[in-house]
């Protein structure tokens, strides 16, 4: 079986493999990635893309964000409907977009405030892949709560629906957007995110990441960070809150709320108004946050570490405590080769294409330790 990874695998993971550590998988050379699970915002849905093209999607549908043409929740992954082939996708709180082959931007689920991308938001939800008639093409994009990111191949940020707090990141407009709309950022950028307070956060080719759209206090504590000062090479958003890992896999945070640990700096710190190394001296070589209150990583010597809020196990570590202030190795019995972060809950992905998850997975079920979500999902 032919297994695919994702398509934003940081380049420290590059430099971090041709090193010596005790990885039990080399990640190097398999970063021709065309599916994600959740990334940028975490929600109660979620999906990947399989190699045939098909949107496997799994969870929460009340909104009709799986895409099937029900409104039926799954806890085991079903395709969307339709014949119509992704190269990736992304889920919002109750929406979801996804690119095909060319680029062009697809949408289902939750549309009122035009996060779909598809125009004149319709009177009812949408409950089957749509595709948006304004013929915009994309390299990536990112669902936000009930907002939509998207960066084209100049690295132009584009962003479309719920804006009454700015989330959308256009100077002096506060309308919500039914299409894709340029942003006010004039310099190419790399990655977008949502995260909360921050509304919207974007990240810049040199490691910048900037946040114009906050609210005077947080400006006033956590100002844009142009990582490229401290050579970091991936950042990842949590909840009030940015993560870098440098060149060498150190992490350090910075944050202007830090009551549920998702910073891994210490209990001792609440605001962290520079960046701030992580509690441990763990190297890695990924980190995965978002709108969520705790964060995961892959360390350079094989195990998986979390911290953050541990509601209903969302750590993974088999216990309750809450919540868990630094980062704290799972059990090193699953050699997962990839990571994301859900509300709650976690995914990691295993070498024979399986997925697993833990934590708060659905209102239904809660799970304290990794459990097999789909024995062949991919």
């Amino acid at each position: 079986m032919a297994i695919r990874y994702f398509n934003d695998t940081p380049d420290v993971i590059r430099r971090l493999c041709t090193r010596e550590n005790r990885l039990k998988h080399d990640i190097s050379n398999k970063l021709n990635i065309q599916h994600k699970f959740l990334d940028g915002y975490n929600a109660l849905h979620n999906g990947i893309v399989d190699e045939s093209g098909r949107a496997m999607m799994w969870g929460l549908n009340g909104n009709g964000q799986l895409g099937n043409g029900t409104n039926d929740t799954s806890t085991v992954p079903i395709a969307a409907s339709g014949v119509q082939k992704f190269s990736s996708i992304s889920c919002g709180g109750s929406h979801t977009i996804a690119l095909d082959e060319d680029g062009l931007l697809w949408g289902w689920g939750h549309a009122y405030f035009g996060q779909l991308g598809i125009g004149t938001p319709p009177t009812e939800n949408i409950l089957t892949p749509v595709q948006s008639l304004e013929g915009h093409k994309f390299v990536k994009v990112f669902a936000g709560d009930a907002q939509s990111f998207g960066i084209k191949e100049d690295g132009s940020l584009w962003a479309w629906g719920r804006n009454d707090q700015y989330q959308l990141l256009i100077d002096g407009d506060d309308t919500d957007k039914f299409v894709p709309t340029r942003t006010s950022i004039q310099f190419p950028v790399r990655n977008a995110f949502y995260c909360y307070a921050f509304l919207g956060l974007y990240e810049t080719p040199s490691g910048m990441v900037g946040c114009p759209n906050a609210n005077e206090i947080v400006n006033e504590i956590l100002p844009s960070w142009d990582s490229s000062i401290y050579g970091f090479q991936k950042t990842t958003s949590v909840r009030y809150g940015v993560i870098g890992l440098d060149n060498y896999g150190y992490a350090k945070a910075m944050g202007y709320n830090n009551q549920h640990g998702m910073l891994g700096v210490g209990e001792e710190y609440e605001f962290v108004t520079t960046p701030t190394y992580l509690s441990g001296n763990h190297t890695f070589v990924d980190i995965r946050g978002g709108h969520a209150t705790h964060a995961i990583a892959m360390g350079t010597d094989g195990y998986i570490y979390t911290w953050g809020e541990n509601f209903n196990g969302s750590l993974g570590l088999g216990i309750m405590d809450n919540p868990v202030w630094v980062p704290t190795a799972m059990a090193n019995d699953h050699n997962f080769i990839a990571l994301a972060t859900g509300f709650r809950h976690s995914y990691g992905l295993k070498e024979d294409g399986s997925i697993w998850w833990w934590g708060y997975y659905s209102t239904l079920i809660s799970s304290l330790t990794p459990v097999q979500l789909y024995p062949e999902i991919i």
